[in-house]
């Protein structure tokens, strides 16, 4: 073993690898243009929601905009609802839709939220708030199937558009996974709670999954959002996203401390275990919204969440608790500053996809975001370091999207060479690695 900690240490001096650990938010210079990968600018601000990876690491993220006549409101004329591709390396990918972009089906108002990848039949699951009022306005969680050239599949629920169930008429869904034998777990914003339901490969309300095939967690004041949806391997699901929301001045709102996480059962049961009756308010040491979650082993799980000035991972023992092995604290900080939280996804090896919208402006350094004006609302991609607590080998099931990896990074160049240098003398067990309430304003129920 001495042998094999020199050859390596050798490896990465020549490599010229740091061998301390990066802070969670270091910026990863090989994507896009240092970090950073910025989509053209639209005539209304672009709120992006959770993005998704697939195995090739494209990167898949929904966005929606309108402009807003009188109060919040949406002008249908305005709206601009589509999914944008991007490639591993952070650069539009030109093969799909037009120039990268691909607009949803022109179908009654639909804002799209989250969005999972279907790589074997070749189709997206786009979850998000459709119109069921009949004013043109989207209000109730719906989820939307559609051909990766953008028709919508109408063998699929209700012409194309399938509804979880829900117990308030003001809900969007807001996380989305994809289940391996084609069944559809959803997270909703529902009120003043979060409801969990699973759909049929069809469309249809999977009866068997909690009550009547929904969940409920959270009632409580302050409309809670939940911006993850992740699994176990052993199926079992977790969900996270801001505490609540609480206003600071008219018209302006901020998440309250902490984020909060549920747990459910494969079958949709909460586990009573686990806070109050399956879900619990996770201490971070701040306002903060979740970005991503990473399942562990035997219930244990990693948050990665954004305040106002930093990114933080949080290693949580299985009830919830911080695991004070990991750092002292159970944290790891690291600056980002971000007027507009993120919504995310980690990636397989734990590097971190960070998603907002590009309409905020930097004045005397501090990041200011821009509700409104025309000609900045595109959105924006970083990619930071993350950290080795989001890789998916540590305990999360695999998802109908793959998660992805992207390109490999240096050290893991590195450690590959280590690998075909030693092979024949050393066994070599591989870690295989991970795959956020969205940016978007809370649908206020009425």
């Amino acid at each position: 073993m001495r042998t094999v900690s020199r050859v390596f240490g050798v490896m990465l001096l020549m490599s010229g690898i740091a061998t301390s650990a990066a802070a969670p938010s270091d910026v990863d210079s090989t994507f896009g243009t240092d970090g950073k990968a910025v989509t053209p600018a639209q005539q209304t601000l672009l709120q992006p929601g959770e993005p998704s990876v697939d195995s090739q690491g494209r990167i898949y993220v929904p966005v929606y905009g309108a402009s807003l006549d009188v109060g919040p409101i949406p002008n249908p004329a305005t709206e601009y609802a589509a999914i944008m591709r991007l490639t591993a390396s952070g650069v539009l990918d030109s093969s799909f839709g037009d120039g990268g972009v691909l607009l949803l089906p022109d179908t009654p108002a639909f804002a799209p939220a989250a969005i999972a990848v279907d790589e074997k039949q070749q189709r997206l699951l786009v979850g998000g708030a459709g119109d069921t009022s009949g004013i043109g306005v989207p209000n109730s969680a719906a989820v939307m199937r559609i051909a990766f050239n953008g028709a919508l599949d109408t063998t699929f629920g209700d012409g194309g558009i399938a509804r979880p169930a829900v117990a308030s008429l003001i809900s969007e869904v807001d996380a989305i996974d994809l289940l391996e034998d084609g069944r559809i777990l959803t997270a909703s914003t529902d009120g003043g709670s979060i409801s969990v339901s699973r759909l049929l490969s069809d469309g249809s309300v999977d009866q068997s999954f909690g009550t009547d095939g929904r969940t409920g967690l959270i009632s409580a004041p302050g409309q809670p959002a939940v911006s993850v949806l992740r699994r176990d391997r052993d199926g079992n699901i977790f969900v996270c996203g801001p505490r609540g929301f609480r206003s600071t001045s008219p018209g302006i709102e901020f998440p309250d401390d902490g984020v909060r996480v549920g747990r459910l059962s494969a079958n949709g049961m909460p586990v009573t275990t686990f806070g109050d009756g399956g879900s619990k308010e996770v201490d971070l040491d701040g306002p903060a919204a979740c970005v991503d979650l990473q399942p562990g082993k035997g219930g244990a799980f990693s948050v990665a969440a954004s305040t106002p000035s930093t990114l933080v991972v949080a290693r949580l023992r299985a009830d919830g608790s911080r695991d004070t092995t990991f750092n002292g604290s159970g944290l790891d900080t690291g600056p980002f500053q971000s007027a507009m939280a993120p919504v995310g996804r980690a990636l397989d090896d734990g590097r971190l996809l960070l998603v907002r919208s590009g309409g905020a402006i930097n004045v005397g350094g501090t990041e200011i975001a821009l509700y409104a004006p025309p000609g900045h609302g595109g959105i924006e991609i970083t990619r930071v370091a993350g950290s080795p607590e989001l890789r998916r080998a540590n305990g999360a099931a695999s998802t109908g999207d793959s998660g992805g990896g992207g390109a490999l990074g240096p050290a893991v160049l590195v450690i590959l060479s280590l690998f075909a240098i030693l092979r024949s003398t050393i066994r070599w067990k591989s870690v295989a690695a991970s795959d956020c309430q969205s940016s978007r304003p809370l649908l206020a129920a009425g």
